[in-house]
């Protein structure tokens, strides 16, 4: 297995190379089929370090008891809850994603209380209660034709109030556009009165060259506190 290859496995979502048509989300959830079976492997090889950013600079900030509930959207095959427990989170995980098959390794890690396949948009309220979770993680997801940026409002919607809101998003010339408008969106609700801004850093996301800028990758880790 070569660096190249695993480049090309991931570019088909990462980068979503081929997805130009306007099914581009069902085009989207069978190239994760195709990639799930390699791709813990390939996030290891490609030194992804996401979510142990995303975990570090969130996890002195997160209520952390037995009780304490975790909504875990596009969580692929776990690895970012998985991140959570090993780093000392106590509490309950739930999990939200597209692609069957990438949840159903996620659920061999028995991670996760519950698992729903099902697309988060724009439109539509979580498949969730509201009102509930002390916090919501989105590792890696908030990136063109994956989570559209406008299930923020739902998001925040899950949360209890004091609840966060914890994400990273890519410090890519490709995801420069899609994360204008999701600051965008969350400036909104910030001037709404529904959330604060509690934390943001940059903070490395693959320590190994990326193709777009021949250096490590970086992403801004962003924690959003809900107020009402």
């Amino acid at each position: 297995m070569t660096e190249l290859e695993e480049w090309d496995r991931l570019a088909k979502v990462v980068y979503a190379e081929s997805l130009e048509r306007a099914d581009a989300v069902n085009l989207l959830n069978m190239a994760y089929t195709e990639l799930a079976q390699n791709y813990d492997k390939d996030q290891s090889a490609l030194k992804a370090v996401a979510n142990e950013s995303l975990v570090e600079h969130s996890l002195d900030l997160i209520s952390n008891d037995e009780l304490s509930l975790m909504l875990d959207i596009a969580a692929g095959t776990g690895n970012t809850a998985l991140v959570f427990k090993n780093a000392g989170y106590k509490g309950i995980c739930d999990a939200i994603d597209i692609n069957a098959t990438m949840l159903e390794m996620a659920k061999q890690k028995r991670i996760y209380r519950n698992a729903i396949c099902e697309a988060v948009t724009g439109t539509d309220p979580l498949p969730v209660q509201v009102n509930c979770y002390d916090f919501v993680t989105v590792g890696g997801a908030f990136i063109e034709n994956h989570l559209p940026q406008a299930c923020v409002p739902h998001i925040i919607n899950v949360l209890k109030i004091g609840g966060l809101l914890i994400f990273n998003s890519r410090s890519t010339e490709k995801n420069a556009k899609y994360r204008e408008i999701l600051l965008e969106i969350l400036v909104g609700q910030v001037e709404q009165g529904r959330i604060a801004l509690v934390r943001s850093v940059e903070a490395p996301y693959v320590n190994r060259e990326c193709r777009e800028t021949g250096k490590p990758m970086t992403a801004l880790v962003s924690v959003y506190k809900r107020l009402e």
